[in-house]
């Protein structure tokens, strides 16, 4: 099924317009040149991607330290209750100035678009993999290898996507037989990482016939938890490693695209020290008024 470039145009109309914010192999964009094909639609879909809002660090604690992304409910539209939604709103309230901590670690548990699409690493040469009995595919180190793996992307690359795709200069990249293959360039670190995207000049074909059997199902990734179930993660319950899209590690966000700023909740645990606030550390302090706000938001 084609795309439909109006309707592609029309998303990066909004995207230009709006302020941003089962288990998968992921496809790391590395520092330097990194080349992708984007897979099109499954069969009878219309949409190449998946687009998700999610949070990041809910719930850090000890023995979690960098806490766990969860979908937000607001994916699915913004009457959709999300504690963090409100744990970050909470946090805004109580800043008294822009950058102090307060606002920071709104900031940080504000929600994020992330953008999962199937793909094709073109640096793994899959014809020269070997396979084993079943028929699967290998690496270098004799791990199964699944060729379609999932590219997840924060707005400002799939921005760049659309834009192309809606250029009549290239047109639909993702076609099976005249598509091109896509050149993301990664440059700096942290929150001065830059992005350039941009394809190859000549058109291919995917190069992989069994294309269309690896592709994965998108809308898996916006598989959301209950507005319970988050706030027991935000308390710093364990999460359910199924619930969570794709694997806990592997989809590997770039701070760059989705920033993640603030400081660091660390520790958990209750303010055992007798008088209110006394021997809190700020990363205390600020997991103490968050309990408080979130339990104010319940009992009104």
């Amino acid at each position: 099924m084609a795309l439909d470039i109006a309707k592609l145009a029309k998303r990066l109309e909004e995207l230009n317009t709006k302020s941003s914010g089962g288990g998968a192999n992921f496809i790391d964009i590395k520092d330097g040149r990194n080349v992708v094909r984007i897979l099109p639609p499954a069969e009878g879909k219309e949409d190449f991607a998946q687009e998700v809002f999610v949070h990041y660090g809910v719930g850090k604690t000890e023995t979690n330290k960098k806490g766990t992304m969860v979908v937000c409910p607001t994916t699915w539209g913004d009457n959709k209750r999300c504690p963090v939604c409100d744990a970050s709103k909470e946090f805004k309230g109580l800043s008294k100035k822009k950058d102090d901590a307060m606002d920071k670690q709104s900031n940080q548990l504000y929600r994020k678009k992330r953008v999962y699409m199937n793909a094709i690493d073109r640096s793994v040469d899959i014809a020269a993999l070997a396979k084993d009995a079943e028929g699967n595919y290998l690496d270098a180190e004799g791990k199964v290898f699944e060729p379609v793996q999932i590219l997840g992307v924060g707005t400002t690359i799939y921005k760049a996507i659309i834009g192309i795709i809606c250029d009549p200069e290239y047109g639909d990249i993702t076609d099976a037989v005249a598509g091109l293959d896509v050149i993301i360039t990664k440059a700096g670190t942290g929150m001065n990482t830059d992005y350039e995207v941009k394809t190859v000049r000549k058109e291919s074909p995917i190069g992989f016939d069994q294309w269309q059997e690896g592709l994965k199902d998108l809308s898996t990734f916006a598989v959301c938890k209950t507005y319970k179930e988050l706030l027991g993660i935000l308390n710093g319950d364990e999460p359910d490693e199924d619930a969570r899209p794709g694997t806990p590690a592997a989809d590997n966000k770039d701070a760059h695209e989705d920033p993640k700023v603030g400081i660091s909740t660390e520790g958990g645990g209750s303010n055992d020290s007798g008088g209110e606030g006394e021997g809190e550390d700020e990363a205390d302090v600020i997991k103490r008024e968050i309990a408080e706000a979130l339990a104010r938001r319940k009992n009104k």
